[in-house]
């Protein structure tokens, strides 16, 4: 909930304290910068000594970012949060989904749950975003919207009270194990199609995070208002994820990933089309649960071809290689504006396609589905 609480206002509020959207992209640069230095790092440690301690690391990295925000934001400030938080999403990455799966899909363990599992934590996931857009604009309308941020920090903060109660696991227990299998896998030209599609499709999801904010207030959204608004689209998420299971069972996983990026592309171009409010939050709504279908199916697939030995380090892989693309390319396409950066994402997203058809991964969506049928 901490996470997903600043949300719906950091980059209007970082825009109202005179920070431009160049910085803000900077900023975004730098954050996976560091990202892309400590996340696999981060993810061998995870993998090594336990997920939960990584994750405790993590949080607290985070929150201290945080309540850096709390302060009068100026471009070090800014700068300086970056950097705190791209280490803390850093030592979190990977870690949750890695202990979900091995806790509950382990082969030592003699049943394997119903594949509902995943869906419930995403939904449950995608519940308390909502309700973090909730409390974001009550605090907002109240007490002020710099006022989220310290509230950010000590949710992360109590969750890492809660997570540290729970049993701890690992992956193998040598790191020279653990990069033999990271360097195996890299061979496997399946893989290296969902690295290539994981890469393009999260870069553009984040790179366009920051502009519907800016796109619903310029369009005559009430600031005050964002936060319930981001409300209805984390229930959209929720609602997304709920359904997942019954859409992995009627459609095969590769083409239900072929769709989605394929709509998300025709419904950007639509948004960057509109001038009016209300289609444009109905576009949003249908984003986020077409989102939260795809991030159940897709975490099904990548599982699928990660070994349980380096499950948090091979994720961390993942939103490595998304972060140096996001370096790249996000300041590049925000200094053209708000309606150039939505189309370039939606390009971004549509350019992902190939990755998937011009390899092997339908194999290991196969291996997926037939997981998914046999629960």
């Amino acid at each position: 909930m901490g996470i997903n609480l600043p949300g719906p206002y950091l980059t209007v509020y970082l825009v109202n304290s005179g920070i431009s959207l160049p910085l803000i992209a900077l900023s975004l640069s730098v954050n996976k910068v560091i990202s892309f230095a400590v996340n696999y790092p981060g993810g061998v440690i995870a993998d090594r000594a336990g997920r939960i301690k990584s994750y405790a690391v993590g949080a607290i990295t985070f929150s201290i970012s945080m309540l850096l925000l709390f302060m009068k934001p100026t471009p070090h400030i800014v700068l300086l949060y970056a950097i705190l938080s791209g280490v803390g999403f850093a030592f979190m990455s990977g870690t949750r989904e890695a202990w979900l799966i091995d806790r509950y899909y382990s082969n030592k363990r003699k049943h394997s749950p119903p594949f509902d599992i995943i869906p419930i934590w995403r939904s449950l996931h995608a519940v308390a975003s909502a309700t973090s857009g909730l409390i974001a604009s009550i605090v907002t309308m109240t007490v002020g919207v710099r006022y989220v941020f310290p509230l950010a920090g000590l949710l992360v903060l109590s969750s890492v009270i809660m997570f540290l109660t729970l049993p701890d696991n690992r992956g193998a227990i040598r790191t020279i194990q653990i990069l033999r299998t990271t360097l195996r896998t890299l061979k496997e030209r399946a893989f290296l199609g969902l690295l290539m599609y994981s890469t393009l499709t999260s870069s553009a999801m984040i790179i366009s995070f920051i502009i519907p904010p800016l796109i619903l207030t310029t369009r005559g959204l009430d600031e005050g208002l964002l936060g319930l608004i981001y409300t209805l689209f984390y229930i959209s998420m929720a609602l997304g994820s709920a359904l997942a299971s019954r859409v992995a069972r009627r459609i095969h996983p590769l083409h239900y990933l072929l769709a989605y990026n394929l709509l998300v592309f025709v419904i950007y171009i639509a948004v960057a089309s509109l001038g009016s409010l209300e289609p444009t939050i109905l576009l949003f709504i249908l984003v986020e649960l077409l989102l939260g279908i795809y991030n159940v199916v897709f975490i099904h697939v990548r599982n699928a071809v990660k070994p349980s030995g380096a499950r948090a380090s091979m994720i961390s892989l993942m939103e490595l290689s998304g972060s140096l693309a996001i370096t790249i390319m996000a300041p590049l396409i925000t200094s053209w504006g708000i309606t150039f950066t939505l189309i370039a994402s939606g390009l971004v997203t549509l350019l992902a396609i190939p990755s998937l058809i011009l390899t092997q991964s339908k194999f290991y969506c196969l291996l997926a589905i037939q997981r998914i049928r046999k629960s």
